[in-house]
């Protein structure tokens, strides 16, 4: 980590450094650290798909959807043929059918 922050030291307009220190914190659980340079990426480049699919898997971990989809749905307006893109999305879909399925599996137990 202490070589992305001298390499964000010597180049702060270089997305990809901000793009793996997200990736890095993501890891490590430091989700709004995470979030932060995601940001920093997207700010230096709006048009980054990877920085968008990464910061959409970050909103998808903490379950904020929306912004999930938001992110995802950047990485298709940069990408329409994007097939990674499309698995996550129809991958989250089923998440969300399968833990909904759940939640009313219980409330009809009771």
């Amino acid at each position: 980590m202490y070589c992305y922050y001298k390499a964000q030291e010597i180049n702060p307009e270089d997305l990809r450094i901000h793009n793996n220190i997200g990736l890095l914190h993501y890891a490590a659980g430091r989700y709004e650290e995470a979030k932060l340079s995601y940001e920093r990426a997207l700010k230096i480049d709006p048009e980054c798909e990877e920085a968008w699919y990464n910061f959409g898997e970050l909103a998808y971990q903490v379950t904020d959807y929306a912004l999930a989809e938001h992110c995802y749905s950047e990485v298709e307006k940069i990408d329409a043929e994007n097939i990674q893109y499309k698995l996550v999305k129809t991958m989250n879909f089923l998440r969300k059918f399968y833990t909904n399925s759940l939640q009313i599996d219980e409330q009809i137990k009771k």
